[in-house]
């Protein structure tokens, strides 16, 4: 009998590690921006997506990468390190619904996957772009790509895409941001937003600390 493997569920909220000057960005510009792979940190995954743009002839690749998953200190720490550090978190239909009628992207959830599992699994050209290795799967990572054979798009380095503004769900500042500066961008992002803006509790949590203090 053939056992029909469950979907995986689809997430409703994307986050995005970041930092202030970006998010400002963001926020002034109303997009989000697709980027060439070619900076990435892991070596691993710029080579995979390099081999997948000249096995399909293409003149452009771009992504950008977020998270489905709880916010971790590999989050905090890989993509948004230091006192200007911030997760926005976006209403995932919202922001798929930006980018449905337009050619050449795609999107979906990475699979992540053991070196000596590879061999079962679907290594299909249009799968590569979303497989990663299995130390990473914290990340739990959803990842946009545009792709275009198009020679006249050889020349694009990013790509903003708009969206709106209902489309930011809500923002959590690092924990590394002094007080008095949270509440100065708290008091000039919340009136224009109109979102729940906080600060991680993830380094230093007082009902954690308390609850043993208590006991």
């Amino acid at each position: 009998m053939k056992i029909t493997k469950p979907k995986r569920e689809q997430p409703s909220i994307l986050c995005r590690y970041t930092t202030l000057p970006v998010l400002l960005d963001m926020i002034e510009r109303q997009s989000i921006t697709l980027l060439l792979p070619d900076s990435w940190g892991d070596r691993n995954d710029r080579e995979v997506m390099r081999e997948y743009k000249g096995r399909c002839n293409l003149s452009c690749l771009l992504a950008i990468c977020f998270s489905t998953g709880d916010e971790t200190i590999h989050h905090w720490s890989a993509f948004a390190p230091g006192s200007a550090g911030c997760r926005v978190d976006f209403h995932l239909p919202i922001i798929i619904a930006a980018i449905a009628n337009q050619n050449g992207f795609r999107h979906g959830k990475v699979d992540y996957r053991k070196i000596n599992k590879l061999r079962d699994c679907d290594l299909s050209d249009k799968k590569r772009p979303f497989i990663k290795r299995w130390p990473y799967r914290i990340e739990k990572e959803y990842r946009i790509i545009f792709e275009s054979s198009n020679p006249g798009d050889s020349i694009l380095k990013e790509m903003n895409v708009p969206i709106p503004k209902d489309s930011i769900r809500s923002i959590t500042f690092s924990q590394d941001m002094p007080e008095s500066v949270f509440e100065s961008t708290k008091k000039q992002l919340g009136p224009k937003l109109k979102i729940r803006i906080s600060q991680s509790t993830l380094f230093e949590n007082k009902i954690w600390i308390n609850k043993f203090k208590a006991e």
